[in-house]
């Protein structure tokens, strides 16, 4: 679809024709609208204060886990490749779960 192709309702409930959408300012808000719409998300609206602590204790806890079981004789459930799989795909519950269940204690 184009710009000129589209009628959209905006605040206030009013309709605006396709001429309007010209100007760079409502082309801009268009974009958002539809990005709203389509789900898609910018990574300048992404709360990085919030996020980036999350991320960097999920590395060090998979990084650390993945030492520890490389290090170690053996495991209590399973085997090293499964668990090795398991810290990986499981994002911060695999190291956690690692941690509590597979490491064998010494």
């Amino acid at each position: 679809m184009h710009f000129a192709s589209i009628y959209k309702t905006v605040s206030g409930g009013e309709r605006e024709d396709h001429d309007s959408y010209r100007s760079g300012k409502n082309k801009r808000e268009m974009l958002k609208i539809r990005e709203k719409e389509s789900g898609k998300m910018e990574l300048a609206n992404i709360p990085w204060r919030l996020v980036l602590p999350i991320i960097i204790l999920q590395l060090i806890l998979q990084v650390t886990s993945l030492i520890s079981l490389v290090r170690s004789d053996g495991v209590q459930r399973g085997n090293k490749i499964i668990w090795a799989i398991i810290i990986v795909v499981g994002s911060i519950l695999g190291p956690v779960l690692y941690w509590t269940l597979g490491r064998k204690v010494q």
